[in-house]
């Protein structure tokens, strides 16, 4: 279901919001539906009763709408340096544009201070509609020149992504699956998950992951506790379908309980032994939409491998019971997606040559198969006839060439090392770095020291800007999970990848000793 631009100003900025919606909408991917709502400002530039209560009633409904503020009148001043040399395409879009007063109390009382755009464009030397605007935007000087539009229009659909798609900020977790009590924070780069098996990574990330699902309508009818719940029981397959089988096991009846913080959203629910589900409602009066999560698109690319899988089994799933759980349906329902149209975009770009290069080709469906398609135009590859570390790297490519992975996504991503050599998993290291840096957050479940050697030296040696976060995972003496957090590896005081890596060295200087001293014999 796609989610609504609300475009906000007076009536005599309506030619110029038409443009920049004109112009924004394809760079949107055609992810978005756009909406308008004028107003007719007072002499002193505020807002009239009716118009207040107008905008209110448009803020408050269901489908939470994200206001872009186009602004034109009472008297804009821009506040560019520009004694500081040219302006970047920064400077064309900001947040700190003027609006009235009314208005902008109107965005705060409804919290869209986090999650409002602001555009000020003085487009003089630009027509629209044959007539050129400079006698009727006379406010304030020419921000851009002659690629006005691209440029604004560019930046603006950046803005907008950047501001709807918050990353994940922490959870609490009281008695939910393996966990008595965990509370973790997240960056907005890449957080890496160690820890020895049954330690609870794959948990901790079905359970973000199931949470921004249910948390995005599918015009279904059903509450974010019935989504969430149905999400729940197909990631993790309790017997027949019981939720409450999630809860910790203990002596008599239980509860479990999850704080999901996602800036300015949180998303609180509670589980009973009894099968009973609870999302917390928001308290009167207070926007509603800020008690759920904003789903942004979340992908999950589990250990199993789905493009060898891919053929026919979106159909046998839904017609059979098979004992795979839901991830592996839902990435091969965003696999069959198209490509996105059109060039491009630079978010796209950089990442797929990179991957494009290592598989030697690009990845295409074709009826109900996925082959590679060589980049010297041979015939395609079929897919699962590749090997499973190139069928992971095909994953990824695909997943960004249809759309599905973009910039504001969540990506999590179970043992991305399996089966990937170490000059690949090099390789994947740099291309998860470049996801981060263009705006996807990432959550990895591994085990592999190569990997994460990789990505915490860049931070080590302050070779990368991109943020990242170490969460491992073990048992304490009473066996009850717990997590050691850290920016970098270095900074963990449980780390049982680097404690095996120790005692394997340990163990080589106890066999050379013994080699020196007992020599061939």
């Amino acid at each position: 279901m796609p989610e609504t631009l609300l475009f906000i100003g007076p009536k005599s900025a309506k030619a110029l919001i038409d443009e920049l919606q004109r112009r924004v909408e394809p760079l949107l991917r055609g992810r978005w539906t756009f909406d308008q709502l004028l107003v007719e400002p007072l002499a002193d530039g505020e807002l009239g009763e009716a118009d207040k209560e107008r905008v209110k009633r448009r803020l408050g409904r269901k489908d939470w709408p994200l206001p872009v503020v186009v602004w034109n009148e009472g008297g804009a001043a821009p506040t560019l340096p520009w004694w500081s040399g040219e302006p970047s395409p920064l400077h064309q879009v900001y947040r700190d544009v003027w609006t009235p007063d009314s208005l902008s109390e109107i965005l705060n009382v409804e919290r869209f201070e986090e999650a409002c755009v602001g555009v000020n464009v003085a487009p003089y030397g630009v027509k629209i509609g044959g007539a050129e605007y400079s006698p009727e935007f006379p406010h304030h000087p020419p921000l851009i020149a002659d690629d006005a539009w691209n440029i604004a229009a560019s930046v603006l659909a950046e803005e907008i992504q950047q501001a709807h798609k918050q990353p994940l900020r922490g959870v609490e977790i009281n008695a939910f699956g393996p966990f008595r009590e965990l509370d973790l924070t997240f960056c907005s780069g890449i957080n890496v998950l160690l820890g020895k098996n049954s330690t609870g990574k794959s948990w901790l990330m079905k359970l973000l992951y199931g949470a921004l699902r249910a948390s995005k309508p599918d015009g279904d009818g059903l509450t974010v506790a019935e989504r969430l719940r149905h999400r729940l029981a197909r990631l993790y397959r309790p017997d027949d379908g019981r939720v409450g089988r999630l809860v910790k096991r203990g002596k008599g009846r239980g509860q479990a309980s999850v704080v999901i913080k996602q800036r300015p959203h949180t998303l609180r629910f509670s589980i009973s032994t009894r099968d009973q589900l609870k999302v917390v409602e928001a308290p009167p009066g207070d926007h509603s939409d800020h008690y759920t999560l904003n789903p942004g698109s979340p992908v999950y690319i589990p250990s199993r491998d789905a493009l060898a899988l891919y053929e026919g089994f979106i159909s046998t799933y839904n017609g059979r019971e098979l004992s795979l759980d839901e991830t592996v349906y839902d990435l091969c329902v965003a696999l069959s997606a198209a490509p996105l149209r059109g060039p491009r975009s630079a978010f796209a770009k950089s990442t797929l040559d990179e991957l494009e290069r290592t598989l030697g080709g690009s990845i295409r469906l074709k009826g109900n198969r996925f082959y590679l398609v060589s980049n010297d135009g041979q015939d395609g590859l079929e897919a699962h006839l590749l090997s499973e570390g190139l069928r992971k790297v095909g994953t990824l490519a695909q997943l960004i060439t249809n759309g599905t992975l973009q910039r504001g996504s969540v990506l999590f991503w179970d043992e991305p090392e399996a089966n990937l050599n170490p000059t690949l998993i090099v390789q994947m290291a740099e291309v998860l770095r470049q996801l981060a840096a263009l705006g996807v957050q990432v959550f990895l479940a591994t085990h592999d020291y190569l990997l994460t050697q990789r990505l915490s030296m860049e931070v080590e040696y302050k070779q990368t800007e991109v943020p990242l976060r170490f969460i491992s995972l073990y048992r304490d003496e009473e066996g009850e999970i717990c997590a050691d957090q850290a920016d970098t590896l270095v900074g963990l005081t449980q780390n049982d990848i680097q404690e095996e890596h120790r005692l394997l060295y340990e163990h080589e200087l106890r066999l050379a000793a013994s080699f020196d001293q007992w020599g061939d014999a």
